[in-house]
């Protein structure tokens, strides 16, 4: 089984000055996942094509009046689960398969995806900003704290 989900977007400029952005589509199967990046006009073509040969479900618009980050994120979840949406499709997998580069054979084999390791995890019990382990607000900085939420919460040009 294919599952999929966009966790986040890249917004990229041209030499020209444009701004477009990227959806990064993470594709997982059988412990395994492989990142394809896709623009909106991709998703729009595919769409295009595919209303040919079956019904497709809702499709978000192509205009949108304002390209601020809500927005975009917006659409990010409205194309996840159009995507979703189409997997359930079996008239449409083909079509899927063959718009995230993925050929039925190789889905099966699957020997060209990078394999998921087990990842380990940071837990926090309580919200340590607004409380700290000890229950008492530390006048001094907490380093290992500052790294992990700028790790987490970073202003880089992914957005998750």
């Amino acid at each position: 089984m294919v599952k999929l989900i966009i966790p986040c977007y890249e917004n990229r400029r041209v030499d020209n000055g444009q701004t477009y952005t990227v959806y990064m589509i993470d594709v997982y199967h059988n412990g395994s996942w492989r990142r394809i990046e896709k623009r909106y006009r991709d998703f729009y073509q595919f769409h295009k094509e595919l209303k040919k040969i079956c019904v497709t479900p809702n499709f978000p618009p192509k205009k949108m009046r304002n390209m601020n980050n809500n927005v975009i994120q917006e659409r990010r979840k409205q194309l996840e689960r159009y995507l979703q949406e189409l997997l359930t499709n079996e008239l449409a997998q083909p079509a899927i398969f063959q718009f995230l580069c993925l050929n039925q054979e190789e889905v099966k084999s699957h020997n060209e995806w990078n394999h998921l390791r087990p990842q380990s995890m940071i837990v926090f019990k309580n919200d340590l900003i607004t409380c700290p382990l000890d229950g008492t607000k530390s006048k001094l900085p907490d380093i290992v704290l500052q790294g992990a939420l700028e790790a987490f919460y970073s202003a880089d040009n992914h957005h998750y």
